[in-house]
């Protein structure tokens, strides 16, 4: 029998999700010492997930990645199916009769409640629809945010938080020079934001900020970075906590919040941590009109410290809420789904159903593991997932049907769009010549409705 993997059988593999793990994964599949084709799938017309709506603007060397995929979209054993959405104009069935195997990467897209009253008044978002406003996420340029009072507040304590804390504090003739949605920079040149707070439940120690992150709010010009010095009174366990092989970042990070206990409250706009602090409710007559936040004491040994609520309340007025607390994976269709993480039950990337493996049904990223790390955490993430799959492959049966084209013709006749990676460059290349044209390394489109109409 024909080894599958072998030149005479190459393994065929479907990958679900166009981000940074569903990349890493194609590419580190393609260099096996086996023979395989990939094909990546994606909602969108746009690869690269998270690096391009995710990554705030003014972090380009963020997404210097992208060239690094777009070597993996060169592949002759890669294929790009942009535009094609699991669960609407594909299923997992029809992806069986295609591969042998199906990586899903789709992330974890589904913000995370605060659940406390208030969060449903206007002016309380989650991270995600002002993150793809300002990014020209497709479809959500025409939102809406009243960005006409004084104060701000952003619950996290994570660099999601920072990146919008940065966006409200920036001039934005800075951002301007970057490839933020012109839309959401004109909105931003009339807002009146002068302070934003950034709270966390925990203490400085336990923050997940990353240093170049902290480094990078300090660049703002015109803009004081403040924290009370009582938050550097660190206890015998946050001293030994603070030591800890995994948390170089806090150590890092430490002398940076040393100079913001410094500030001399001098500049227009300001940004303010108070940590040891949880929200119990937002209040005000129809939009938000103040926060009310419970202060916390910790407990616990150093690495298991516990934010303990205390009876002490504070309130500050503000006109905007950010909730940045952290995103679930969404469920799939015919897919095995934790409820409780928010990802796919799996064991090294085998996706599991009951506890007992899924054949040929693996899962890498967000959606695996829970959304933590940066970009690179997805390689060391794939390359488990990879491992595992090539480790299975004596255990995979070939799909019947082994041609990609005739994939791509089938969507064609159901009336799908299926775009190819060179019909992504096409687009890209106008989203460039743009952005040249308005001084902008980039001005994107923000509908796929205008993305298609290049093609």
């Amino acid at each position: 029998m024909t080894q599958l993997g072998s030149q005479d059988l190459p393994l065929r593999v479907a990958v679900v999700g166009a981000g940074p793990a569903g990349f890493y994964a194609a590419e580190l599949l393609l260099k096996e010492d086996i023979s395989a084709q990939v094909d990546l799938f994606e909602a969108l017309p746009s690869p690269y997930g998270l690096v391009r709506y995710g990554v705030a603007p003014d972090h380009p060397k963020m997404r210097t990645v992208i060239a690094r995929f777009d070597r993996t979209g060169d592949d002759p054993n890669f294929n790009y199916f942009g535009n094609i959405r699991l669960g609407t104009d594909i299923d997992l069935a029809t992806l069986r009769e295609y591969y042998d195997a199906v990586i899903i990467t789709t992330g974890a897209q589904e913000p995370k409640a605060l659940g406390i009253p208030g969060e449903d008044l206007a002016g309380c978002y989650t991270a995600r629809p002002f993150i793809r406003w300002y990014n020209a996420y497709p479809d959500h340029s025409e939102s809406e945010f009243d960005l006409s009072c004084a104060t701000a507040v952003v619950i996290g304590n994570g660099n999601v938080a920072l990146d919008i804390a940065r966006v409200l504090s920036q001039a934005p003739d800075e951002l301007a020079k970057t490839d933020m949605a012109t839309r959401a920079i004109d909105k931003l040149r009339t807002s009146k934001v002068r302070t934003v707070y950034v709270i966390g439940r925990r203490g400085l120690v336990q923050a997940s900020f990353t240093h170049p992150e902290i480094t990078e709010l300090d660049k703002i010009e015109h803009c004081d970075i403040a924290l009370d010095p009582s938050y550097l009174q660190l206890d015998a366990a946050d001293r030994a906590e603070l030591e800890f092989e995994d948390n170089v970042q806090q150590r890092r990070f430490l002398p940076n919040f040393e100079k913001f206990s410094q500030c001399t409250n001098q500049a227009p706009r300001r940004v303010e941590f108070r940590f040891l602090r949880s929200p119990v409710a937002i209040e005000g007559d129809g939009r938000v009109e103040r926060i009310v936040l419970r202060k916390n004491i910790l407990s616990g040994d150093a690495g298991a410290r516990k934010a303990i609520a205390t009876e002490d309340l504070e309130t500050i007025n503000c006109g905007l809420v950010f909730s940045c607390v952290g995103y679930r994976g969404e469920p799939l269709p015919g897919i095995p789904y934790d409820d409780a993480r928010g990802t796919l039950p799996n064991d090294k990337g085998r996706v599991l159903q009951d506890g007992k493996q899924v054949t040929g049904l693996y899962v890498s990223g967000w959606i695996k593991r829970g959304p933590s790390g940066v970009i690179g955490t997805n390689k060391v993430d794939s390359k488990e997932t990879i491992e595992s799959l090539v480790a299975d492959l004596a255990t995979l049966s070939p799909a019947p049907r082994r041609d990609s084209a005739a994939l791509r013709a089938a969507l064609q006749a159901r009336g799908a769009r299926p775009i190819t990676y060179q019909d992504w460059l096409k687009i890209n290349k106008v989203e460039a010549e743009r952005g040249r044209a308005a001084g902008k390394p980039l001005e994107r489109f923000t509908s796929v409705a205008e993305m298609l109409a290049v093609l």
